[in-house]
């Protein structure tokens, strides 16, 4: 009678009552004589061999949620388009300016320097310009770095595993929806660190939909997110990012996290760059490596307050 994408998740949490566990809440979907599914919310409770359990019927809650939710997903979809698009055109437009003087200047200075007597004085200052317009395409590529985060807004204290399980809430629907098995390994007492919590939401949730997606994308075989919590040598905080995807070939690992990369169709290749500026302006580090025997570890540091005092 239990849908079979909620039948390991249950049978484990029967087995975890049946073992002397805690007083339990699950949420499954069970078979109706129509032959359809309605969601039940259970709490179970054990006592002297015997469970004690009540369950009750969100369905209708549960489709309100995945419409809120479905609704939440368009118009982030649509706001990060629209921020997308006008920050391309933003960027080609302040790039294309100094290239295409660049290539006008180089192609004048070959004419100079092709002429039957060639006039030199001319070349250098076509040069010259090219110089100049170098110089300037390196400032607006700077202003670019400038605008994802080497300054950070308000820092306050942040417990990373409250922060983690705000994040997993906001997956959790894409999660079911991709039949991905969630391990949550986050540690209890860790120090908390200093930084601007939307920003840190942001590159976590980034990374978690990237493992999704990479998940997503591989037919058969069992579907593993990990996160997973420490303090490093230095008292920093580490968050670990772990999936069993297709994972990323060997020649893009010194790749992945530069601006405009990409191995997808679609995107622009700017999340995990703008990840990593986040990180590092939080005084961290983000850095990727490869899973044993498929998939991909993303691993981020923060300064601990215990580490910086």
């Amino acid at each position: 009678m239990v849908h079979p994408d909620d039948r390991e998740r249950s049978f484990a949490e029967l087995a975890n009552l049946i073992a002397g566990g805690n007083k339990r809440h699950l949420e499954n979907r069970i078979l109706c004589k129509d032959g359809s599914y309605r969601w039940l919310s259970w709490s179970a409770v054990p006592d002297r061999g015997v469970i004690y359990s009540v369950a009750r019927d969100i369905t209708d809650l549960k489709r309100s949620q995945e419409q809120l939710h479905a609704l939440r997903g368009q118009l982030a979809h649509a706001s990060r388009q629209t921020t997308m698009g006008a920050m391309t055109a933003s960027i080609a437009h302040e790039i294309g300016q100094p290239l295409a003087a660049i290539i006008a200047n180089a192609s004048a200075g070959l004419r100079w320097l092709k002429r039957l007597d060639p006039d030199l004085a001319e070349a250098q200052v076509a040069l010259e310009q090219i110089v100049r317009d170098a110089h300037r395409t390196n400032e607006v590529i700077a202003g670019i770095r400038a605008m994802f985060g080497k300054e950070v807004g308000e820092a306050s204290p942040v417990d990373i595993r409250v922060l983690v399980g705000e994040v997993l809430q906001l997956a959790q629907r894409e999660l079911e929806t991709h039949r991905i098995l969630l391990h949550n390994n986050m540690r209890d007492g860790l120090p908390e660190v200093m930084g601007e919590r939307v920003q840190l939401h942001q590159v976590l949730l980034n990374l978690i939909m990237n493992a999704i997606e990479a998940m997503n994308s591989v037919n058969g075989g069992e579907r593993h997110l990990t996160i997973a919590s420490n303090l490093d040598e230095h008292a920093n905080v580490r968050v670990t990012v772990e999936d069993t995807g297709g994972g990323i070939a060997p020649a893009h690992f010194e790749r992945i996290f530069d601006p405009f990369f990409t191995t997808k169709s679609h995107g622009m290749g700017l999340g995990l760059s703008i990840c990593r500026s986040i990180i590092e302006a939080h005084g961290g580090r983000l850095w990727a490596s490869p899973r044993t025997p498929c998939g991909t570890v993303f691993q981020l540091n923060l300064p601990s307050i215990r580490a910086k005092n």
